[in-house]
């Protein structure tokens, strides 16, 4: 009997959004212990006892969405390595996700009681993949496990590659929908550590509540994207307006790439080789062949450490992430907001 021996959530999928309604697909990928078609994949998703069955409601702001379908498909056909796709639905919001009531907005002089205002809205994003950090996912040995770390920048972004230190034939995209919060207080100074971590991941969960409701943030899907500041007068007191934007994406800010190319890292005296020695600060790289002894032009999958896969090894995924992180309880503020 095929059991699930390991399971892990994607970050991909396809999703539609509108004015009033929207919908998306939480993508998994699951490895089996044996061959198995799509109707017993289906049974062991339910029998597992899977936390996502269908008719599952999972909360959204103040709103809920709610789980309609379950679809399932095998990765390259190979009947043990599946794609799980769970569909969730957004039901009718039932009011408006902000509180635009101007700070001051409380019987306090002191600004240091005023409340922040907040407002959430929601956008769809197609972002590109450049350079990020690379985190996990490949097999690398020897020199080429120092390749990652000896082609970083100042900001310890490398270029996105493949096990065989290639660059992929396809920049990867994502098409997603991202909540971005507008948080703004009125104070008469600024906390530095609040504007230090600009452009940082929450590194741990973080649930703001407001207006007796709690919305998770779970750990890598808040990303502290802007703090702006600008000077004011309230009467006769010298303010500072702190307008401080977080971009929340539910299915984390991770790159999760297969691994592919057209060619393989080779070692020096592999015959047909591509470049200069690993020494020399480059990799070599020896072009992958056909049947009839031609260079492929489209790319298969690699093994983790630069070579062909066998038709039977799991798909390797690299795993990149493309910002710092930081407790948000830790920030002035910010981490007043919840918990």
């Amino acid at each position: 009997m095929a059991l699930i021996i390991r399971q892990r959530r994607l970050r991909t999928g396809d999703l539609e959004f509108s004015a009033t309604t929207a919908s998306d697909v939480d993508q998994y990928l699951v490895r089996v212990s044996a061959r198995i078609d799509k109707v017993e994949m289906a049974e062991l998703w339910v029998s597992s006892g899977n936390p996502i069955p269908k008719g599952t409601l999972k909360q959204l702001g103040s709103n809920y969405l709610i789980c309609d379908r379950i679809t399932c498909s095998s990765e390259a056909n190979q009947g043990y390595l599946w794609t799980v796709n769970v569909h969730w639905k957004e039901m009718e919001e039932d009011e408006p996700d902000q509180q635009s009531t101007p700070t001051p907005n409380s019987g306090s002089i002191d600004p240091e009681d005023w409340s922040p205002t907040w407002q959430r809205r929601t956008v769809v994003v197609h972002e590109p993949a450049v350079k990020a950090k690379y985190v996990d996912g490949y097999s690398l040995t020897g020199a080429s496990a120092t390749y990652m770390v000896d082609n970083e920048d100042a900001d310890g972004k490398s270029p996105l590659v493949n096990s065989a230190l290639q660059p992929f034939v396809e920049t990867p995209e994502h098409r997603r929908r991202m909540y971005i919060w507008t948080f703004r207080w009125l104070r008469a100074t600024v906390p530095s550590n609040l504007v230090d971590a600009e452009g940082s991941l929450n590194q741990v969960a973080f649930t703001v509540l407001f207006g007796g409701k709690s919305f998770l943030w779970s750990a890598r899907t808040a990303l502290l994207d802007s703090v702006n500041l600008s000077k004011m007068r309230w009467g006769n007191v010298n303010l500072v307006e702190i307008t401080v934007e977080v971009a929340h994406d539910p299915q984390g800010w991770e790159w999760l790439i297969q691994d592919k190319g057209t060619s393989r890292r080779a070692a020096p005296g592999d015959p047909g080789v591509i470049g200069t020695l690993l020494d020399a600060g480059k990799p070599m790289h020896a072009a992958l062949k056909d049947l009839n002894g031609r260079s492929i032009q489209d790319p298969v999958y690699l093994n983790g450490d630069g070579q062909p896969a066998a038709p039977s090894d799991p798909v390797v995924y690299g795993e990149w992430l493309d910002f710092e992180e930081i407790d948000f309880n830790t920030l002035t503020l910010l981490g007043a907001l919840g918990s």
